[in-house]
């Protein structure tokens, strides 16, 4: 069943009219006002939007936690010149391992949404992993930013037929990759989210489905409690064209199962400590997930990276792309377009430097030699196909 892309409220000011303005184009200096920035420009219910977790925030804290467990070890005189992030994932060709995640209400925190968070990747080089939940249609993202759109989201929620539409239009418009999330729905018990009440802006729609993004979130749940199986994942992979990589897995039996189904990548990801409260960190089952499935997918990372040494001890520990949610939508909340841009280059900045005094020059190269930790694994990215 085909469904035809539907005109939004955005038909007036096409995806390649939207501009910063100038009062938000000022450099952001570093993480730390990067963050001051974003909770200025936001109101209490956006910024607590984006900055809670679920219940009571215990595995949102762990997330943090896990990376501060881990020491990086520091190689003198190690003789390391021009540092090399360039790297391949899925045949996408990235001058930094670091991508945008799919962040489903970007609109609430600037009107540039996704279209600004594609178009600063593409400034960087990089892939923006575009949501399915979007203001702008997946073709709008596309055509604004055809050289960083190449990963689009999906959920493992609704009708077989509307996945495999979203996956050819996908294609269609250009994507090289299908991101499958598994482990959106139901949703968590949000309580700091729920004691504020955010109210999205007007113009956040779903331009996808052609609905307000309220009604489709809410839709989306309903229609999460008929959940899928494996089989269907695996049926509907059969189906499509484009690599799946499958986004949500936190143990070494899930990532399994998506091996299994077909996937060609696997996230690991807690939903930044957004759904299931009391699982652990996305950092802490990482190891584990590469050493049972390394050698078989691609590795990507999210959850709780915040810096540049964040990203390089999930690197170090196996990851070969690293996503950012809240980074991102902290510096589109800071300055739209130029501040995602901003923060990309910031944590990329701090991960140079950081490999630079680790002794790494190559992204590739980097293992757990670079770590110290109360636990010391003996996996490392040679695990991984690259």
């Amino acid at each position: 069943m085909s469904r035809a892309v539907r005109q939004t409220p955005h038909q007036d000011r096409t995806a390649e009219g939207i501009r910063t303005p100038p009062s938000e184009r000022r450099r952001l200096a570093s993480l730390s006002e990067l963050e001051s920035a974003a909770r200025a420009a936001l109101g209490k219910e956006a910024w607590t939007y984006l900055d809670a977790g679920a219940g009571c925030e215990t595995t949102l804290a762990e997330n943090r936690a896990a990376f501060d467990r881990w020491h990086l070890l520091p190689r003198p005189l190690s003789g390391v010149g021009e540092v090399r992030t360039t790297t391949e994932f899925l045949g996408l060709e990235l001058a930094t391992p670091l991508v945008t995640g799919p962040v489903g209400t970007y609109s609430a925190f600037h009107a540039g949404g996704d279209v600004a968070v594609a178009r600063a990747a593409q400034r960087c080089g990089t892939a923006a992993i575009v949501p399915v939940l979007s203001s702008y249609s997946l073709e709008e993202t596309a055509a604004a930013a055809p050289g960083a759109a190449g990963i689009f989201q999906a959920l493992a929620s609704g009708s077989e037929e509307g996945f495999v539409e979203l996956a050819h239009r996908a294609q269609a418009a250009g994507y090289a990759v299908i991101c499958l999330t598994i482990d959106a729905y139901p949703r968590g018990v949000r309580d700091r989210i729920a004691s504020t009440g955010l109210e999205l802006p007007e113009d956040a729609f779903a331009a996808n489905f052609g609905g307000d993004i309220e009604t489709e979130i809410g839709r989306h749940i309903e229609l999460g409690r008929d959940a899928w199986s494996w089989t269907t994942v695996r049926q509907l992979i059969d189906e499509i064209d484009l690599p799946v990589m499958i986004k949500g897995v936190l143990t070494p039996e899930t990532a399994e199962a998506a091996v299994a189904a077909g996937a060609r990548a696997v996230m690991v990801s807690n939903v930044g400590g957004r759904q299931l409260d009391g699982a652990p960190s996305s950092l802490e089952q990482l190891p584990d997930i590469v050493d049972a499935v390394g050698s078989a997918v691609r590795i990507a990372f999210d959850s709780g990276v915040r810096r540049g040494t964040d990203a390089l001890k999930a690197l170090a520990l196996g990851a070969e792309i690293i996503s950012l949610g809240r980074t991102i939508a902290m510096g589109l909340a800071a300055g739209g377009e130029e501040g995602v841009v901003a923060s990309l280059k910031l944590v990329h900045e701090e991960l140079v430097t950081s490999m630079a005094l680790c002794g790494i020059g190559d992204v590739g190269t980097i293992d757990t030699s670079i770590l110290q930790g109360a636990t010391r694994p003996t996996i490392g990215n040679q695990g991984s196909p690259r």
